[in-house]
């Protein structure tokens, strides 16, 4: 992986995220949550933060990526990344490491105006950017399948409704260890422990789990990168 290529390629993608009003969406929809903070009771806030952190910076890379990706297919932006000196894991990163500032700066902002400036940051960040790598790769691999954003849409419940089952753990309707080979029971384990004590054994099983699961997308936006964008290109 060259270094140069992967720094001008996020910059590329941050400009079109400017260009596309990905940032602008993201910028507005954390305004809106930190307005809705107001509102909430005491008693259930950080349930509430921790909820609209994970379904917001954290979840919503899926969607942005399928806009980005989409809007490169209907620009011949990916026929001509094909034949370009960019190499596959320089795109994927690129993608990965924009979205990932977008969700954490949001997702930090949120953070300090609902529940203050203390809490663990390494915990936080890690979990968050983690968490927004995986989506975005899974985002990448469904969105290489199809042609345009309603179709993505469509498809967009098929993955996030799964990833969205360990909320029933967090918030005590289930106890099913089962919930934990989903990557995003290791996402709320990881952010409640930011704000909170967790256990050792939460701790150690969500900082090895994340990686290992971020191990997979990638390799699966990899394959999906190939098969369908490469393949299709050439043929």
């Amino acid at each position: 992986m060259n270094l140069g290529r992967l720094f001008r390629a996020v910059l590329w993608d941050l400009r079109l995220q400017v260009k596309y009003q990905i940032l602008t969406v993201a910028v507005i929809v954390t305004v809106l949550y930190i307005a809705i903070f107001k509102l909430l009771v005491k008693g259930v806030f950080d349930e509430i933060l921790i909820l609209l952190i994970f379904t917001d910076p954290a979840m919503l890379g899926y969607i942005f990526i399928g806009a980005l990706v989409l809007f490169e297919k209907g620009s011949n932006t990916l026929d001509a990344i094909v034949v370009s000196p960019l190499r596959i894991p320089e795109y994927l990163f690129s993608k990965v490491i924009s979205l990932g500032l977008i969700a954490t700066v949001c997702a930090l902002a949120m953070a300090m105006a609902g529940h203050g400036i203390r809490f663990n940051y390494i915990l936080f960040i890690s979990s968050v950017f983690l968490t927004s790598a995986i989506v975005t790769l899974l985002g990448f691999a469904g969105a290489s399948r199809i042609k345009t954003f309603n179709q993505y849409i469509i498809i967009v419940p098929m993955f996030l409704t799964p990833l969205a089952l360990p909320l029933l753990n967090f918030f005590g309707l289930t106890n099913s260890w089962i919930l934990y080979l989903l990557p995003t029971q290791a996402t709320l384990n990881l952010i409640w422990g930011s704000f909170h004590s967790i256990g050792t054994a939460d701790l150690v099983y969500s900082l090895v789990y994340l990686p290992i699961c971020l191990l997979f997308s990638y390799s699966y936006a990899a394959y999906s990168f190939r098969r369908h964008i490469i393949i299709s290109s050439n043929s």
